[in-house]
């Protein structure tokens, strides 16, 4: 079996998994439903079967199908991003509507293997430790800290105790980092569907290719 042909079955056979699931979608900071795993399995593997799809197609469109062959230019060209092989494809008569899901189908692949610097958000609080209450003390603020307390945990208003910690605090910086979100159990099904419709144009377009060849 093609290597293609192979991860694209490991994404459907996790889809068919993902749809007979019993029971309701739960997720949690350390655990979730098994929906996830089968999502995230269909997601990955039908990006590499395409991307393993469109390396195949360069090397017959680019090299034993070229006039010129050149073995280092294919293989760097092999070896570019995926922007830079979506601009390939678009060079090779790939029409506009496949390139566009095909974009798609990679974004939501990285979302999941990179940890990409836009989907990382960092935030300054400031806390206040024991020092820092003696600090506020020593300064002659005592009754401003305790209303500022009484605010925030009666009415739950903080302003007054965020000044203090600003003031006299320490400054914590927290990082969130993206992770699983619900939209992946939809996005499995339409990325398994990209990746069946990618690899008939890639087929298609590769069995043109090679009849092109000239005949002696």
């Amino acid at each position: 079996m093609k290597l293609t042909n192979f991860y694209l079955e490991i994404a459907r056979n996790s889809l068919t998994q993902l749809i007979a699931v019993k029971g309701g979608i739960s997720i949690g900071d350390n655990d979730q439903s098994e929906h996830f795993s089968h999502a995230v399995s269909a997601t990955v593997f039908s990006a590499i079967s395409v991307e393993y799809g469109i390396n195949e197609f360069i090397w017959v469109n680019d090299f034993l199908c070229s006039s010129s062959p050149n073995r280092e230019q294919t293989e760097q060209l092999a070896k570019s991003n995926i922007p830079e092989k979506i601009k390939y494809l678009k060079a090779n008569g790939f029409k506009q509507e496949i390139l566009k899901v095909i974009r798609v189908l990679f974004e939501r692949r990285n979302r999941l293997v990179h940890l990409r610097h836009q989907d990382v958000s960092a935030t300054d609080t400031y806390g206040l430790d024991f020092d820092d209450v003696i600090k506020i003390n020593k300064a002659g603020r005592a009754a401003e800290l305790d209303k500022a307390n009484e605010l925030a945990f009666s009415h739950n208003d903080r302003a007054a105790f965020n000044q203090l910690a600003e003031e006299f605090g320490t400054k914590h910086t927290l990082i969130q980092l993206p992770g699983l979100n619900t939209e992946l159990i939809p996005e499995s099904h339409e990325n398994v569907g990209i990746a069946q419709a990618a690899l008939e144009i890639i087929l298609e377009k590769q069995s043109s290719a090679i009849k092109a060849i000239p005949r002696e």
